[in-house]
């Protein structure tokens, strides 16, 4: 089990108790509370998880700021060992920074020595934009084909509807739109 926010700082053996009476032995699990766990002891350590968790614990005497910068530093070291974007990803979802911090964050992020943190951060952020981009396209590709088949064939039955919002493919979705001119059936498509 892994706490996020609570439990006992580092690695435990923990017990669990089952309520199955004294006949039965006891039984553990392992946990790992990262909150109280301090962070630059885990920036040293050579596992590249480790460097992104460290965004979840006590940053003891940095700040949030501080501690973004160390953790981003340490993932833009990777030099193509690991794929970076995961990593990143999480400590930019768990250390979010308030505007005062994030001001603080840019100072240190203007500096020469993070140009790997800069360049890291344009290419995790273009990453993002492109998937974000992406399932823009396909939401829109689904309706306006929902919309094609409606003024095409009137109302359609669910099953087609469903069977149209589960496709994929951006070019199957663009084969059906186009197929929608000369079709004159939901079966001549392929949807009913």
């Amino acid at each position: 089990m892994v706490y996020l926010k609570r439990g006992r700082p580092g690695i435990n053996l923990e017990p669990w108790e089952s309520g199955l009476g004294p006949d039965f032995p006891e039984l553990r699990y392992v946990s790992f509370g990262l909150a109280s766990c301090l962070a630059a002891e885990y920036l040293t350590r050579p596992e590249p998880l480790a460097w992104a968790l460290a965004a979840l614990m006590d940053p003891g005497s940095w700040s949030r700021a501080e501690l973004k910068m160390a953790c981003l530093r340490r993932i833009a070291g990777l030099r193509g060992r690991v794929d970076p974007f995961l990593l990143v990803d999480c400590v930019e979802n768990y250390l979010q920074l308030d505007p005062r911090e994030a001001a603080e964050f840019e100072t240190f992020r203007s500096r020469r020595e993070n140009q790997e943190v800069r360049a890291m951060a344009m290419t995790w952020s273009e990453t993002q934009q492109a998937v974000g981009r992406e399932e823009g396209r396909a939401q829109g590709a689904h309706q306006l084909l929902l919309h094609q088949l409606v003024k095409r064939f009137g109302p359609l039955p669910e099953k087609v509807r469903q069977q149209v919002e589960t496709i994929s493919s951006l070019d199957r979705l663009t084969e059906l739109a186009e197929r929608v001119l000369s079709a004159h059936s939901l079966e001549e498509m392929g949807l009913a």
